[in-house]
C-alpha cells in the first residue's frame, strides 16, 4: 500500500525513499532551524532558540555516526566514499550562499569591511570558522550582527568532526576496543573540558570543537545503539511497556529544549551544564523512534518535515540576510525582521529546489565532487587575491575614515582609557575571581565610583582628566551589566548578578562621597529605588544615575559616511533610534529630585531640535561622538564630563 504521506514528499527530498528514513528527524530539524532563526531575528521572543544549534549537532552525530557503524559492521567503509557523500551534501548550497554573500559584501561594504569579509571567508572555506571567530571574539569587537558569516562557526564544528571522528572510529573498530564505552569515555572527557573551560573562558567553550564534540558524540553514541541493539539487549521491562516508554521519552525530551528555550538567555552561562539539556532532549526524542505518538504526529507531518528538508539552505541564508540588515538599520523594525526570515525560507526553498538537490542526487558523475571542492576553495583564493589587491590601492578619504572608526578601539587604547581591567566580566563573558585592587581602592578621602555597564566605562576617561588629583575614580564596571540590586531579592541567576554583587561589596568598603550609575538602555527598568537605598545606607552620600546616549542605528561612522559625507552636518535627526528618548522622558519622571540624586539627561547635552551632535568641534574626521552605535569617543568623553556630570560632582566635592 502506497504511504499516501510519502508519496507526497517524495518529489521534495528523495532520501524519503531510502529505508531507514525518518520523518520526525526531519521535523526535529525544522524545530532547530527555526529557534535558531527565531533567536536571530527576534532574540526578546526566541531567548533561548540558540540551542537549536545543539539539536543540529545532535541530530548530525546520530546520523553521520549512524552510517559510519553499518558501513564498519558490513566491512564497506570507504573514506573516500563518505567524504564525497559529504562534499555533495555540504558543498552545493554553501558555494552558492557564500557566492551570493561574496557579491554583496563587494557591493555594499567599506574597504575595511571587505577585508574583514574575505578573512572570514578564507576561514569558512577551510572550516576553521569557529576557531577564527573564536581568536577574534571580544566584546568590543566588530558586533556579531555586523559579521555575515558568523554562523558558520558550527559547520566549522562538524566538519572538524566529520574529519577526525571516522578515523577515530576505525581504529577502535580495527583494534576491537569496547565501541560504546569508548565513546563514554570520549564525551565524558569533551564535557568535563568544557565545564572546567567556562569558567575562565565562555568563548573558548562556545567555538573550539574539542570542547563541543560530545555533543556531536551523544548522538554517535544513541546511533550505536540504534545500529547495534542484539548487542545492547533492553530489559524485560522496557520491552513490555515499550510505547508508554516511547512517549515518555518524546515527551521528556520536549520538555527539557522547552525549558531551554524560555529560561535561557544572551547572559545565561552557556554551554556548560545547561547544554546537557537540549543535547538530551534531542537524543530522548531520537530515541523514542518516529512510532511515539509526538513523533508521529507532530514531528513527522508535512510542513515540518519540509521545512527539516531545506533546513541547511535556511540556515546559510538566514543570518548574511539579518546581518546585512542590521549593518544598514541597526537595530531594524520587526517588519523588517519578519520580511528578512520569510524571505530566509524561501531562499532556502529556492536554493534546495534550484541548486542543491539537482545538485546532489541529479548528477552521477564522480567529477562532481572534484568540480564542487574545486569551486569552494576558489572562493578561498578569491578572498585571498582580493583582500591583497585591496591592500595595495591607495586609500581614499572616505575609506580612510571609516577605518579610523573600525580601529579606533586599538587606536585609541580603549582597554587603558575605558579601564577594562575594572571589569569582573572578561571580553569572552566570563567571570573573573577580581580585578586590580586600584579599581576599587580610594587613595583619598573623596571618592567617585563608576558602577554599571560598558557605557558607565565610557564615562571614565572624560572623569579622570577634569578631576582634580585629591579625588579617587574608583570603578567596577562590566561588560552588558547594568547596575542594580536585584540580585538581592531574586538571588544571583547569571553573571550579571555576581558582577553587580561583587561591585556593591566593592562599594560598601571604599565608602565613596559619590556613585555614578550608566547602562547602555532600558534605564526605566531598573531597580532604582532598592538600588539607591541600598548605596545610602552604604553612606554614600550623592547618586549620579546617567542616562542613555544617542543610540545610533547604523553606525554612526558608517551612516555618516554612506550617508553624510557630502553634506558633513554636525547634527542629525537621522538614523536615531526613538527608544532612547522615550526613556529619558520616562526617566525624568521617575528619577525622585533631592539633593542626594541626580538624573543627568545625556540627551540634553548631546541633541538639541536640530538633532544630536555627530562631531564635535570642525573636526569630523577625529571627533565623532561615538565610534559604533553608542559608546563615546574619548574627546566625547570628555565633553560630557566637563558639560554634564562634572560639575555636579565637582559642586560637592571641589569648593
Amino acid at each position: 500500500m502506497i504511504n499516501p504521506l510519502k508519496s507526497k514528499l517524495s518529489f521534495t527530498s528523495p532520501l524519503t525513499q531510502h529505508h531507514g528514513y525518518r520523518l520526525d528527524i526531519d521535523g526535529l530539524r525544522a524545530v532547530a532551524v527555526c529557534l535558531v532563526v527565531g533567536f536571530h531575528a527576534f532574540p526578546n521572543i526566541f531567548k533561548g532558540g540558540y540551542i537549536g544549534v545543539d539539536i543540529f549537532f545532535i541530530i548530525s552525530g546520530y546520523l553521520i555516526s549512524g552510517i559510519i557503524f553499518k558501513q564498519l559492521s558490513s566491512n564497506q567503509f570507504s573514506f573516500w566514499d563518505f567524504y564525497k557523500k559529504r562534499i555533495n551534501r555540504i558543498f552545493p548550497a554553501l558555494i552558492f550562499v557564500l557566492l551570493s554573500t561574496t557579491l554583496l559584501s563587494n557591493f555594499y561594504s567599506f574597504r575595511n569591511e571587505i577585508l574583514d569579509f574575505n578573512d572570514s571567508l578564507i576561514a569558512a572555506v577551510s572550516f576553521v570558522a569557529n576557531i577564527f571567530f573564536y581568536i577574534k571574539s571580544g566584546y568590543f569587537d566588530t558586533t556579531a550582527e555586523t559579521k555575515p558569516l558568523l554562523h558558520l562557526w558550527s559547520l566549522g564544528i562538524e566538519e572538524q568532526y566529520y574529519i577526525i571522528w571516522p578515523i577515530l572510529l576505525m581504529l577502535l573498530w580495527k583494534r576491537h576496543i569496547i565501541k560504546p564505552w569508548s565513546i563514554i569515555l570520549l564525551i565524558t572527557a569533551s564535557f568535563t573540558a568544557s565545564i572546567f573551560v567556562l569558567k575562565s573562558n565562555q568563548s573558548a567553550a562556545f567555538y573550539l570543537p574539542q570542547l563541543r564534540f560530545w555533543e556531536l558524540l551523544l548522538g554517535s553514541l544513541l546511533a550505536y545503539y540504534h545500529t547495534n541493539p542484539a548487542k545492547q539487549p533492553l530489559p524485560k521491562y522496557f520491552i513490555q511497556h515499550k510505547i508508554i516508554i516511547k512517549n515518555l521519552s518524546s515527551c521528556v525530551g520536549f520538555i527539557l529544549i522547552a525549558v531551554c528555550v524560555l529560561f535561557l538567555n544572551k547572559s545565561s552561562l552557556f554551554p556548560g551544564w545547561w547544554a546537557l539539556l537540549p543535547t538530551l532532549g534531542s537524543v530522548l526524542i531520537i530515541a523514542a523512534g518516529k512510532d511515539a505518538y509526538a513523533n508521529r504526529t507532530l514531528l513527522s507531518n508535512p510542513i515540518p518535515v519540509f521545512i527539516g528538508v531545506i533546513s541547511y539552505p535556511v540556515y546559510l541564508w538566514h543570518w548574511p540576510l539579518l546581518s546585512f540588515l542590521h549593518i544598514e538599520m541597526g537595530a531594524s523594525p520587526l517588519l523588517y525582521r519578519v520580511i528578512a526570515v520569510v524571505f530566509s525560507f524561501f531562499m532556502g526553498w529556492l536554493t534546495y529546489v534550484t541548486v542543491e538537490k539537482p545538485i546532489r542526487f541529479g548528477i552521477k558523475s564522480n567529477a562532481k565532487t572534484y568540480v564542487l571542492a574545486l569551486m569552494l576553495f576558489s572562493l578561498g583564493i578569491y578572498g585571498y587575491i582580493d583582500s591583497k589587491i585591496l591592500t595595495t590601492k591607495p586609500i581614499d578619504n572616505v575609506n580612510a575614515f571609516v577605518n579610523h572608526y573600525i580601529e579606533y578601539q586599538s587606536s585609541a587604547n580603549l582597554k587603558l582609557n575605558y579601564k577594562f581591567d575594572c571589569n569582573i566580566i572578561g571580553t569572552d563573558g566570563s567571570l573573573k575571581a577580581d580585578v586590580n585592587k586600584d579599581c576599587y581602592t580610594p587613595e583619598s578621602n573623596k571618592a567617585v565610583f563608576i558602577w554599571g555597564d560598558s557605557h558607565a566605562q565610557h564615562l571614565n576617561f572624560g572623569l579622570s582628566k577634569l578631576l582634580s588629583d585629591n579625588i579617587s575614580l574608583l570603578q567596577i564596571a562590566s561588560f552588558g551589566c547594568a547596575p542594580n540590586v536585584n540580585f538581592i531579592k531574586d538571588g544571583m541567576k547569571s553573571n550579571c548578578d555576581k558582577a553587580n554583587q561583587y561591585a556593591l561589596g566593592k562599594i560598601k568598603s571604599a565608602k565613596p562621597s559619590i556613585v555614578v550609575l550608566a547602562q547602555r538602555h532600558g534605564h526605566e527598568n531598573n531597580h532604582w529605588v532598592e538600588t539607591i537605598t541600598a548605596l545610602k545606607s552604604y553612606g554614600v552620600q550623592k547618586i549620579i544615575i546617567v542616562g542613555p546616549v544617542p543610540d545610533w542605528q547604523q553606525y554612526l561612522y558608517r551612516y555618516f559616511a554612506r550617508h553624510l559625507w557630502e553634506r558633513k552636518p554636525s547634527r542629525t535627526k537621522e538614523n536615531l533610534a526613538p527608544e532612547v528618548f522615550n526613556t529619558d522622558l520616562k526617566m525624568k519622571a521617575l528619577i525622585p529630585t533631592e539633593k542626594s540624586v541626580v538624573y543627568i539627561s545625556m540627551l540634553d547635552i548631546l541633541c538639541n531640535n536640530q538633532g544630536c551632535l555627530t562631531y564635535l568641534g570642525s573636526d569630523y574626521k577625529n571627533s565623532l561622538v561615538t565610534w559604533d552605535y553608542g559608546h563615546l569617543t574619548l574627546p566625547a568623553s570628555e565633553y560630557v564630563a566637563r558639560n554634564a556630570i562634572g560639575p555636579a560632582i565637582k559642586n560637592d566635592l571641589q569648593h
